[in-house]
């Protein structure tokens, strides 16, 4: 997503006000659930640990449970970071291609049709494909993958931050996480209007937790489980992208 796109989105959101926390009754399948997004992420981690290889299908799968997180972070936060569910819809078109395929798959094709990032494109003409074009979306595989591994940096960090300072805002825990995380990837006026956003659109931490249905002595436990599970996965994609030479970071 162009910066100057990001900077008009969170700047928006800087001057909304943070969406309450829907209540218990009525929770639909839209809504986030750290225990489901705990098994899905372990799963994706038992599969790295079993056969040293991720398939998109499953990450997918993960992903999808993940994003669903941005719904307690209030209306405006959430609007923010949209453009991530392109990310995900590419990687779920490219798994419906690949069903087997895995992140290394996905990389070394951008690798092959000579569309790695930061010069990819969304649609690329098949080496030796008598001109055929492909497109999975509005961005390469590679940068699909790229990109919502930062999204799982980003959350692991921010319940980190959420276990290890008990008396911190949820405002500082998402900046400190920001910082370790996405924030690498964003150019300064990006950087400079998320942190606005944050500062003005997230509910309290005992709203988003309640929202994300967390209770006290459950945070510990759950937050851990949680962190390790997306670190084993993170690390993944970054060892996958070291390994064809594609940047990490860009």
């Amino acid at each position: 997503m162009p910066s100057d796109t990001i900077a008009r989105e969170a700047a928006a959101a800087a001057s909304a006000k943070s969406a309450k926390a829907p209540s218990e009754k009525g929770r639909s399948s839209a809504a986030f659930d750290i225990d489901a997004t705990i098994e899905k992420f372990r799963k994706c981690a038992d599969e790295i640990a079993e056969t040293q290889q991720l398939r998109v299908e499953i990450y997918v799968e993960a992903m999808r449970e993940l994003m669903k997180i941005f719904g307690c972070f209030g209306s405006s936060i959430e609007f923010a970071f949209k453009d991530l569910n392109e990310k995900v819809a590419v990687l779920e078109k490219y798994a419906e291609k690949y069903p087997t395929g895995t992140a290394g798959d996905g990389l070394r094709f951008d690798v092959l049709e000579k569309n790695q990032p930061p010069n990819d494109k969304a649609e690329v003409k098949l080496a030796g494909g008598g001109g055929k074009k492909v497109s999975f979306g509005k961005c390469s595989v590679s940068r699909a993958l790229n990109r919502t591994g930062y999204v799982c940096l980003f959350v692991k960090s921010i319940f980190k931050e959420l276990n290890t300072s008990p008396d911190a805002s949820l405002k500082d825990c998402v900046k400190t996480a920001y910082g370790k995380s996405l924030a690498n990837i964003h150019g300064w006026v990006v950087r400079a209007s998320v942190n606005t956003a944050f500062s003005v659109g997230l509910p309290d931490r005992a709203a988003f937790l309640k929202d994300c249905r967390i209770l006290n002595d459950e945070l510990e436990p759950k937050g851990k489980a949680l962190y390790k599970a997306c670190h084993k996965v993170a690390a993944h994609l970054k060892a996958q992208h070291e390994a064809v030479d594609t940047p990490w970071e860009f």
